[in-house]
């Protein structure tokens, strides 16, 4: 039988930092229409237990669809997804009660932001419509300042509907942040571009660039959080990697396999596919490394809706492990457990963010049949 999480307390009681196994505090972002409506939420979840308590919500924003917090975890940062009217919002956030504070919002240098990242000096967004790279500054206390650098792609690529125009769908650093990757959904180009932060209005400067696959469309690129093995197998005289990164393309499901110097150049290592069945459409989403680095997730939506799981080989070579049924339709983001014991689903048109437990040895996923009903969940971030 189907075990429901329900929302069973709405309200700002302080949350214990420690609450044992299975304890995890969750903020989710969600599609709202056209309208500034209760899109953010934070939650406590116990998985043990089978149950989640609602500690607050937002209703500042429309379609506040990524959420990144600062490095110290004091503010969060939110795109308003919304066309010409695009902007990104800022919080003060406390975590200890889950809630958050509006500081201000700033229009961003394209329309409708789809991703973000945060560093102590600034807040950058992939802006998807405009095909552009925005750069905000951050002040002393957490609020924004106007866009200091706006970099807009140019160029196309081969899918005669989803390709005309650039559509940058994912800015994120580098580990150490040293340098920022950028993908371009709409050119097929993954470029990196060398982070200055004590740059006033050019923080931001291009190194380097690579087509994956053309008409793949990439759209979410992880690093891998331990590739020293994977290095030592790459290395060669004219190139040695630094860092290792698999990107997801979102029209045809290709994963790619990039190493990246320490210069920031970048070399196409290894190529697969989420796409196991020919009866499906493909819409990848979203891809994440487990915490020791063994295994690889990814989403499908179209009309796959499912999780696949690869185990990654000493060489960066991805091997199936694993496909599975999200549980609802239209997997977006997906995001695990800091102690890597869960991996949550949100499912955009079933209005479901749904649990499964993971197996650290094997990397399969089991459906624990708990589930958070939320209107459009899009975005979920551990805090």
């Amino acid at each position: 039988m189907k075990q429901v999480i329900l929302s069973l307390i709405t309200g700002l009681l302080p949350v214990p930092e420690a609450a044992g196994e299975g304890f995890y505090r969750l903020l989710t972002g969600s599609y709202t229409g056209n309208i500034a409506a209760t899109g953010i939420h934070a939650y406590t979840v116990d998985c043990v237990a089978g149950k989640a308590e609602l500690l607050s919500s937002d209703g500042e924003t429309v379609n506040p669809s990524y959420l990144s917090l600062s490095p110290d975890g004091r503010f969060l940062y939110a795109v308003s997804e919304h066309g010409a009217g695009s902007a990104v919002r800022a919080y003060a956030f406390d975590r200890a009660a889950g809630r958050l504070m509006p500081l201000n919002a700033v229009k961003t240098g394209g329309a409708d932001p789809c991703y973000l990242s945060v560093t102590e000096k600034h807040v950058i967004t992939a802006d998807y419509s405009g095909g552009a790279i925005s750069v905000f500054g951050r002040k002393t206390d957490g609020s924004l300042t106007d866009t200091l650098q706006v970099i807009h792609h140019t160029g196309k690529s081969v899918h005669p509907e989803r390709q005309k125009t650039p559509h940058v769908h994912q800015t994120i650093f580098t580990p150490d942040g040293a340098f920022l990757a950028v993908n371009d959904l709409g050119t097929d180009r993954v470029t990196i571009y060398r982070y200055c932060p004590e740059t006033a209005d050019r923080s931001l400067t291009p190194v380097d660039s690579l087509t994956p696959k053309r008409g793949g469309g990439p759209r979410h690129l992880a690093f891998h959080p331990c590739p020293e093995q994977i290095i030592a197998a790459q290395r060669s005289p004219d190139f040695i990697p630094a860092y290792i990164a698999c990107v997801l393309h979102e029209l045809d499901g290709t994963v790619s396999t990039l190493a990246i110097d320490a210069t920031g150049r970048l070399k196409l290592l290894h190529e697969t596919s989420i796409v196991r069945r020919s009866d499906v459409q493909t819409g990848a989403a979203d891809i994440r490394f487990s915490p020791d680095g063994r295994f690889l997730y990814a989403s499908n939506r179209g009309t796959a809706n499912d999780i696949t799981c690869f185990a990654v080989e000493s060489d960066g070579r991805l091997t199936l492990v694993q496909q599975i049924t999200s549980a609802g339709v239209t997997p977006r983001n997906f995001a695990l457990t800091p102690d890597g014991k869960y991996l949550f689903v949100a499912n955009q048109q079933t209005d479901n963010i749904v649990v499964f437990a993971r197996n650290a040895e094997t990397g399969q996923l089991t459906s624990t049949g708990q589930e958070i009903r939320t209107k459009q969940p899009v975005c979920l971030l551990f805090f």
